[in-house]
């Protein structure tokens, strides 16, 4: 399965008021299962070669901390970007950061976080039932997840959904990707395409 290659993406409204389940249910329909960029692929490269497939696929990225996950430039991810030169020496100062994604317009990426209390089950009942999707797993090996979907435009989200849940939007925040490596397990983040049932 493969990331989708970013092109003229739909906006996504500003905005954080709270939208009717139905409409909220719908948008979350919206996979990107089927796209252009092998993940099995991703998930065995170094750090630096990663960062440039994203790039060159028009994902912008940045270095990060390993241990903090606190971006290692001034700017943070409003200065991510998918320029293989400058990926490059990033990733030459910084040959074990973690790679950020700074989440492109058009994308959403619900955050499940079981230390805070987020599961699948409780996303489900917010949501209605999670389509198959590209999905990142945390090294923390603990059942945490990003879960990416794509936004049709004029959709409004909620930053937060409930305890341990929150929904990530695109052009405004970024998340650690694959295959960083988890500070406190030093075990890998991981793509896989699952179906959340």
């Amino acid at each position: 399965m493969t990331i989708p290659r970013q092109k003229n993406p739909p906006s996504v409204a500003p905005g954080e008021s709270k939208i009717s389940e139905p409409t909220r249910h719908r948008s979350m329909q919206h996979s990107i299962a089927n796209s252009d960029l092998p993940v099995e692929f991703i998930n065995y490269l170094p750090l630096a070669d990663a960062a440039i497939a994203y790039g060159a696929h028009g994902w912008p990225v940045f270095p990060c901390n390993p241990k903090t996950k606190a971006p290692n430039i001034s700017g943070g991810f409003k200065k991510a970007t998918t320029d293989r030169d400058q990926i490059r020496k990033w990733w030459k100062s910084w040959p074990h950061a973690s790679i950020g994604i700074a989440i492109p317009e058009g994308f959403a990426v619900l955050d499940i976080d079981p230390r805070s209390g987020g599961s699948v089950k409780n996303a489900q009942t917010i949501l209605g039932t999670l389509p198959d999707t590209l999905t990142a797993f945390s090294g923390r090996n603990d059942g945490g997840r990003h879960i990416w979907f794509q936004v049709p435009k004029g959709i409004r989200l909620p930053g937060k959904l409930g305890e341990g849940l929150d929904l990530k939007i695109g052009g405004k925040g970024y998340v650690i990707a694959p295959p960083s490596v988890h500070n406190a397990t030093g075990k890998a983040y991981f793509w896989e395409v699952l179906i959340h049932d």
